[in-house]
């Protein structure tokens, strides 16, 4: 039986090289030799780690300022060997994964730290640097990018003309946009999903209640990127309000101001650039998963798509996940082989503590579902 080990990152808890190694250990321990580690990003949280291993990426780390303004960071970059490209995570940065509980206010923070990067890159890449790839999702951020373009001009002023700190609470007030210069380098961002900036299917309404914004800060988020996109429309003539890219809390907007962004969508970078469909073609059995797999995974995440092309091609799959919350009644020919860590552990932060236990225990389970189809 030849297995195919394509996870995701499960989210602060385990990257997805993490994961793979985990069930790659267990099921080769049990016999199982004709194994493919495949550890899968659509952007998010061990993006940096899979394009190392594809590209062969030498890894730097620069220095910026944290997304809490309380200290300084390492930041992991990695740059191919002619320094012609960059890649890095936006979640390394300014993710969910490093913004501890009490400090998750998407009202209050920005992508600042981002624009610092960026410009870094820009000034100190021994003018070779001519792109920089960006893995985008897993933000704790939702200011349409505005912060990364205060490092290079962008300026909003409110009615009086008094210049105003870029938090998106403020943002409801502006009434006027300095824009920010263009950046000296192409910008590519591999994105996980395709929404717009506003409205009841936007970037606000769908995402920011996962970064700690309540019901009312969801409305005050809502309103100041309304405000925005109708002075960027008015007095510069850039009309973003109906174009999908709210992906990272609106950051897309923020690059786009820099410069031409180049967008690759998930399905494209994981098909194309990782070759995905052809190690599902070649595998017996599909091993997937993520943290909490539920309706937004189909929005072309990693794991989404890893479970719909395996579908397509017929194709055995095993969902590992913290928790699985998608019926899959109309597979009833083939349904997947569903193990949730939730049915190991009585609470999420259990489960989270200790999933490399919690993953060996979901693996064995698969091992002796295997042993037992073979027996019969």
């Amino acid at each position: 039986m030849k297995i195919l080990i394509a996870p995701n990152s499960f989210k602060e808890c385990a990257s997805s090289v993490e994961v793979a190694e985990i069930i790659h250990s267990v099921l080769y321990q049990n016999g199982f030799t004709d194994l493919l580690k495949l550890p899968l990003s659509d952007g998010g949280d061990g993006f940096l780690e899979i394009c190392k291993a594809k590209f062969d990426l030498d890894t730097s780390y620069w220095k910026v300022e944290n997304i809490t303004h309380d200290a300084i960071t390492s930041v992991p970059v990695g740059i191919t060997k002619d320094w012609s490209t960059s890649y890095f995570e936006v979640a390394d940065i300014i993710g969910m994964k490093i913004v501890p509980v009490s400090k998750r206010n998407p009202c209050m923070l920005n992508t600042s730290p981002i624009g610092e990067l960026l410009l870094q890159l820009e000034e100190k890449s021994r003018n070779k640097l001519k792109k920089a790839v960006l893995g985008i999702g897993g933000t704790a951020t939702s200011d349409l990018g505005l912060g990364l373009c205060t490092k290079f001009g962008l300026k909003l002023f409110d009615k009086n003309d008094v210049q105003m700190d870029v938090q998106p609470q403020n943002y409801y007030k502006v009434n006027r946009i300095v824009l920010p210069r263009k950046v000296a380098i192409d910008i590519e961002a591999i994105i996980d999903v395709e929404i717009p900036l506003i409205g009841n299917s936007g970037c606000n309404k769908i995402f920011a209640s996962q970064k700690g914004a309540s019901a009312d800060e969801i409305l005050a988020l809502e309103a100041g990127a309304k405000k925005i996109l109708y002075l960027l429309k008015k007095d510069h003539g850039l009309d973003f309000y109906k174009v999908k890219i709210g992906a990272g809390g609106g950051l897309l907007l923020g690059l786009s101001l820099l410069g031409n962004v180049g967008i690759k969508h998930s399905t494209t970078f994981l098909t194309k650039d990782l070759g995905i469909n052809n190690f599902i073609a070649e595998s017996d059995l599909v091993i997937t998963g993520e943290g909490a797999f539920d309706k937004q995974s189909f929005l072309k995440k990693a794991a989404g798509i890893v479970v719909a092309e395996a579908f397509k091609k017929g194709k055995k799959v095993v969902l590992m996940v913290g928790k699985n919350f998608v019926s899959f009644d109309a597979f009833k020919d083939n349904p997947p082989i569903i193990l949730e860590l939730m049915e190991h552990y009585s609470t999420k932060e259990a489960s989270i503590s200790n999933f490399r236990n919690g993953i060996g225990i979901l693996t064995k389970l698969l091992v002796n579902e295997i042993n037992e189809v073979k027996a019969s």
